[in-house]
C-alpha cells in the first residue's frame, strides 16, 4: 500500500542523506522490515521485565542521549504529559548509571541520523573511558 501511494516507508526517510533515501524507501516497504518491527514491539514489555528484574547495572561506561520533543512518534503523542514521561525516562535512564543525560533540543527521537557528530562524539568518549578503566 505504501509503494502503491508513493508514500515513505518512514517518517524520516527525508532526513536521510539524498544518496541513501531511495535505498531507505525501499528496504522499508519490504515485508521483512514490517515483520522486524512488529517483533521488536512485542518484545519491549518482555525485555524491559527482564531489565527491571535483573536490577543491575552493566560494568561498563554508560551514554544517554536524550530529546525534549516527541517528534518522530504516531500522531497524538507530542502532549505535555507524554514530553514529560519521555523527559522523566531519559532522567531516570541517567540515575539508574549515574550519568547525566545529554538532553538535545533540536532532535527527534532519531538523533543518529539528525546529529550524528553528538553521536559519534559520544561513542568515541565510551570507548576512551573503557581504555582508561582498563
Amino acid at each position: 500500500m505504501l509503494r502503491l501511494a508513493g508514500t515513505p516507508a518512514s517518517i524520516i526517510v527525508e532526513r536521510l542523506p539524498a544518496g541513501e533515501r531511495a535505498s531507505a524507501n525501499a528496504n522499508g516497504v519490504r515485508p521483512k522490515a514490517f515483520r522486524a518491527l512488529r517483533d521488536e514491539f512485542v518484545g519491549v514489555d518482555q525485555a524491559l521485565a527482564d531489565a527491571l528484574a535483573a536490577n543491575a547495572n552493566p560494568n561498563f561506561p554508560v551514554s544517554v542521549i536524550g530529546t525534549d520533543r516527541n517528534r518522530d512518534f504516531p500522531p497524538g503523542w507530542d502532549t505535555d504529559e507524554m514530553r514529560a514521561f519521555w523527559q522523566e525516562g531519559q532522567r531516570r535512564l541517567g540515575q539508574q548509571f549515574k550519568v547525566t543525560p545529554q538532553i538535545l533540543p533540536d532532535a527527534g527521537h532519531y538523533v543518529q541520523i539528525e546529529q550524528p557528530q553528538i553521536v559519534v562524539d559520544a561513542v568515541a568518549g565510551l570507548v576512551t573511558r573503557l581504555a582508561e578503566s582498563n
